[in-house]
């Protein structure tokens, strides 16, 4: 599954920065099971070009990736944290990148999971044990399901202040249960505020 995460990560971390189209929607609060927080309208997509993604820098369980280019300046950046499973094991991935000054959204972001995921309740979010953000799977592909998301302000100044947040999905053999994964928010503040704001 490490592997899958990293090949389908990498894609879409190229994909962002390959296109003008972002996500501008802002998602909003999921008061009860039946309503789903809404996606991101437009989102990165395009054929990844062959360029250099590497780490930056690490803080806490965030990874700062940041697609090589002349001055550091000019390098396009996101955020990666994996989400571990209680054995341990890779399970999913969150990669969140800055949106442009002026969008409703101020981040977005790509949740991947495994292609064994029930799709009709989709991916939940919770800080601090607080009522869930809901959002909907976008698509699916050979490698995983991933569903694309747009983040308020309101709800980064929650991933800073929180001291836990937990990432919910059910099992597509077991879709009476739930799958709760940690993620950790030790050095998301310091990490987020390292990642640039692009200028369009």
């Amino acid at each position: 599954m490490k592997t899958l995460l990293t090949q389908c990560t990498a894609a879409a971390f190229l994909a962002v920065f390959n296109t003008q189209a972002i996500a501008q929607e802002a998602t909003t609060e999921q008061p009860s099971p039946q309503t789903t927080a809404t996606e991101a309208d437009a989102y990165p997509t395009g054929t990844p070009q062959a360029q250099e993604v590497y780490s930056r820098e690490k803080t806490g369980d965030w990874d700062l990736r940041c697609v090589r280019a002349a001055t550091i300046e000019e390098e396009p950046c996101q955020l990666n944290v994996t989400l571990l499973n209680p054995e341990g094991n890779p399970v999913a991935e969150l990669t969140m990148f800055r949106l442009p000054e002026g969008s409703q959204a101020v981040a977005g972001a790509l949740i991947a999971v495994p292609l064994e995921t029930h799709l009709p309740d989709g991916v939940k979010f919770s800080v601090d044990g607080s009522n869930p953000l809901g959002y909907q799977y976008t698509w699916c592909d050979a490698q995983g399901c991933f569903a694309r998301v747009g983040f308020t302000q309101d709800i980064i100044n929650r991933f800073k202040n929180g001291a836990d947040a937990v990432v919910t999905i059910v099992p597509a053999i077991a879709p009476d249960q739930k799958l709760n994964l940690p993620m950790s928010l030790t050095g998301f503040t310091a990490a987020y505020n390292a990642m640039p704001v692009p200028s369009q």
